[in-house]
């Protein structure tokens, strides 16, 4: 074998045939790596959305029973005029009050038609909204009425979850599994794959 033939198979050895096997393996390894990451985000996302509406709810949750508070110690006017500033500087999108009998004291904002409480929604609602319904009763137990607070999902709180998470689409999906708001149009066919 000349000298030349040595040398070549040399190369081949030494820089040829490693160059060969690490493109093989991060031909290989890579996708796992890129999908496990994926999965890993995916997970830490849905797990962040999850927060941002618990909290949501919570914060209607309060504003209700501000809400409640207040339609107890003042006359409507104030207790509308209450209201009206909440949802004026966004701590709901809207509130709403009814006595006993449930005739409405008022009512501001956007709510729903036939609003579902949020510890509840898991069972499942087709409200595009975050809703917390409070029940009122007097010092002796009796029904006082009820007091709602709720947001938008298709604005509020789409709208906070895509500033939490701004390189991701975002689909709130009805436990029935139908697309409830969206950051962008999705086919039918992506919500039922996921």
């Amino acid at each position: 074998m000349t000298l030349r033939w040595r040398l070549t198979l040399g190369f081949v050895l030494v820089v040829v045939l490693p160059l060969v096997l690490g493109l093989l393996l991060l031909a290989r390894g890579l996708p796992q790596a890129v999908q496990a990451r994926q999965e890993l985000d995916a997970v830490s996302q849905a797990r962040l959305m999850a927060q941002v509406c618990q909290d949501f709810c919570e914060r209607a949750k309060t504003v209700a029973e501000l809400a409640g508070r207040d339609g107890a110690t003042s006359d409507a006017v104030g207790a509308r005029a209450v209201a009206a500033s909440s949802v004026k500087r966004g701590l709901a999108d809207g509130i709403s009050l009814t006595g006993p009998t449930g005739a409405i004291f008022f009512s501001v904002g956007r709510l729903p038609d036939s609003p579902v409480d949020c510890a509840d929604q898991l069972r499942g609602s087709r409200e595009p909204f975050v809703s917390a319904i409070v029940r009122l009763t007097t010092a002796k137990g009796q029904v006082a009425g009820e007091a709602v607070a709720s947001f938008e999902l298709s604005t509020t709180l789409l709208g906070k979850l895509a500033l939490a998470i701004p390189d991701g689409d975002i689909v709130l999906v009805s436990p029935e599994g139908t697309a409830v708001a969206s950051s962008r149009p999705f086919d039918a066919d992506v919500v039922t794959d996921a």
